[in-house]
């Protein structure tokens, strides 16, 4: 038989499932995968790789603190030995002209120092301070209302004829 008629006999066998699919009698339409288990669309049993479409963002550059590089320079001094170094690094995932410039640093007596901005010392008055200026707003206005009710009190006093007598601080 020719190779064109085997062809013609395999897709006579075949018939036509519910969803439209063409599958041989007897047999899964999903085939071979759906026997040994696996989902369509997987190779084999890992989870199959798609490729996402979106951008990436930037990459966000490392940033290391002064203590980790000082500890890191130590670690390399303390090392010896043939690759030792380098294997120090790979685990860091260090490049060897982050460590030179680091031993440089420190050689130099400009130790790594930590970048961003300066914090403002802090004051150990300052939360007294910042109680006590509340304390004398505060008193401020009571000595105001007081005053208030005072002159109230002695305009009442005239209109009633009732003479109050003065203290020595009073300069009315």
């Amino acid at each position: 038989m020719s190779e064109r008629s085997e062809d013609k006999e395999a897709s006579d066998k075949r018939s036509e499932s519910p969803s439209g699919e063409l599958s041989k009698p007897g047999s899964n339409p999903l085939g071979a995968l759906a026997d040994k288990g696996l989902e369509p669309g997987r190779a084999s049993g890992h989870a199959a790789k798609t490729r996402d479409s979106e951008v990436v963002p930037k990459a966000k550059r490392r940033t290391y603190s002064a203590e980790y590089k000082l500890k890191i320079v130590r670690k390399a001094e303390a090392l010896s030995g043939t690759g030792g170094i380098g294997a120090m690094l790979r685990e860091e995932g260090l490049y060897d002209t982050q460590l030179s410039e680091w031993r440089r640093a420190v050689a130099s007596g400009k130790a790594p120092v930590k970048r961003g901005p300066v914090p403002k010392p802090v004051d150990p008055n300052a939360a007294e301070l910042k109680a006590l200026r509340r304390e004398n707003m505060l008193l401020k206005r009571r000595l105001a209302r007081s005053e208030l009710v005072i002159d109230i009190q002695k305009k009442v006093a005239s209109l009633l004829g009732i003479t109050l007598a003065k203290l020595d601080d009073e300069d009315d």
